[in-house]
């Protein structure tokens, strides 16, 4: 016989990531005197996250950082990895990758960073060499329309 509990994400925040959770249910069963507990959890996809069927893109997680603080120079890491969909550890090594080959750099302002990101550097690949970080924040920044006048 299952007996389901209903609780919220925030007591399993060890093992499920919490901003994904919004319904757990825990189902006990008892068999031969042993029991069985079965986690099912539902997720919601968050915005700007990849589709769960998605398996590449053409831009690194490098970039998409890259490209967040381009966009937002005081972006909270938990923000970029919302809308990169990694994790924010990932977030943290990919800021210190991009600090370590020059290019971004942080300052302290009160409790949060700010990021300035160096337009100048070319990138990394043979492929691509040939073009400036600013060639690729160009090719990705959000269309802005014409004001009307």
């Amino acid at each position: 016989m299952d007996a389901p509990w209903r609780t919220s994400g925030a007591s399993f925040t060890g093992f499920l990531p919490s901003d994904l959770i919004h319904d757990i249910v825990i189902t006990q069963s008892q068999r031969r005197e042993r029991v069985h507990w079965r986690v099912m959890a539902s997720t919601k996809r968050t915005k700007g996250a990849p589709r769960a069927r998605q398996t590449w893109t053409f831009l690194t997680n490098h970039a998409h950082v890259l490209v967040c603080i381009a966009l937002d120079q005081e972006a909270r890491i938990r923000d970029i990895a919302e809308k990169v969909g990694i994790t924010e550890r990932a977030v943290q090594r990919i800021l210190v990758d991009l600090e370590a080959e020059g290019f971004i750099a942080h300052e302290r302002s009160g409790r949060r960073n700010l990021y300035e990101v160096n337009t100048k550097l070319h990138l990394r690949h043979g492929l691509e060499e040939h073009r400036r970080v600013r060639d690729l924040l160009t090719l990705v920044e959000p269309t802005r329309r014409p004001r009307r006048t």
